[in-house]
């Protein structure tokens, strides 16, 4: 049998972009959507609503609500009111995810491939011998931003300030052997060995990172 035959090879790679992204946007516009009704609803509305109207600020008279003056809990006078709870936690909210749109996820590889080359000793004394040798790539991933702040105040992540984590390369061994003992009646055994790693790559792998860039957990 020829040499060549008994070599054996296998590879595969994925690429890909791993991204949040659409989702984030449909939800910022059902919550602006969702609050447009109430600035219509409470443009004049008596004081405590209409099916309830009483004097919830304790001033002797029963005003008339406006997208400024209308408390966003009706029953408590002294919460923000509905202009303020939109300006201040609706809108800031909706600046962050749109802001935040398209961003990598979390420890996300783009590239990855592996490569295991293997070949049988089929003749001569080494016969029933095999072995593999593999290897195995991991791009850097994504594990967090940096911050920046946008003009209405509101601080969000700086896609443009991705940290990088650890490229991996890694390489393994395996040996393996076949054949019969007379012994035990020509009963076939088989003895491997792999090894993981052969490289001795023990570097620490960062898995999260502070807005500053400051790793602060590894494996």
């Amino acid at each position: 049998m020829a040499a060549s035959r008994n070599w054996s090879f296998k590879a595969d790679a994925a690429k890909q972009d791993l991204t949040e992204s659409n989702f984030q946007h449909r939800h910022a516009v059902v919550r602006l959507d969702g609050a447009a009704p109430y600035r219509v609803e409470v443009t004049h509305v008596p004081e405590g609503g209409k099916s309830d109207s009483c004097d919830v600020n304790g001033d002797g008279v029963i005003g008339t609500w406006t997208w400024s003056t209308a408390p966003w809990d009706g029953n408590n006078a002294a919460t923000k009111s509905f202009e303020r709870y939109f300006n201040e936690d609706v809108a800031s909210s909706v600046a962050f995810v749109k802001a935040v749109d398209g961003r990598g996820r979390s420890l996300g590889r783009n590239l990855r491939w592996n490569f295991i080359a293997g070949h049988n000793v089929t003749e001569g004394k080494l016969r029933g011998l095999s072995g593999n040798l593999a290897a195995r790539f991991r791009s850097a991933p994504n594990p967090g931003y940096g911050l920046r702040t946008l003009p209405d105040g509101t601080v969000t992540f700086d896609l443009a300030r991705a940290f990088e984590g650890k490229t991996e390369f890694y390489a393994d061994l395996g040996l393996a052997y076949r054949g019969k003992t007379k012994f035990l009646g020509n009963a076939s055994y088989r003895v491997q060995l792999n090894v993981r790693n052969l490289l001795d790559e023990h570097d620490l792998v960062p898995y999260r990172v502070l807005s500053t860039g400051q790793y602060v957990t590894w494996a």
